[in-house]
């Protein structure tokens, strides 16, 4: 999946991060007229059942959780052997952009975010 790539009634329109598992995409819900995120598993992982089984599990996880700093989980799919989680999108930098420019946090700031 790439930017521009379609998944359902969401259109795909940037990279957010990737990570071991993944990528996370912004994306316009043309349905409901927002922008979310969607992490998708790496399409390396998607024949693995014990990566498909995590995925799962972090997204009811996730789901099941309600907290001002996690964000919601708006629902759960697959296309074409794809799984991804549809998420609220939080604007901001990226907690990785933000160690790599100002290194560690001091305690207090870290207890902050």
């Amino acid at each position: 999946m790439e930017p521009g790539f379609t998944l359902s009634h969401f259109r795909l329109t940037e990279k957010l991060g990737e990570g071991g598992m993944g990528r996370v995409y912004l994306a316009e819900d043309e349905a409901l007229g927002r922008r979310v995120a969607i992490k998708a598993v790496s399409e390396r992982l998607t024949r693995d059942e014990g990566a498909r089984g995590r995925f799962l599990r972090e997204a009811r996880t996730m789901a099941a959780v309600e907290h001002p700093h996690i964000v919601q989980v708006h629902s759960f799919g697959e296309v074409g052997g794809q799984p991804y989680i549809v998420m609220q999108y939080v604007a901001g930098r990226s907690l990785d952009r933000e160690l790599h420019q100002h290194g560690r946090f001091e305690v207090r700031k870290a207890l902050a975010i």
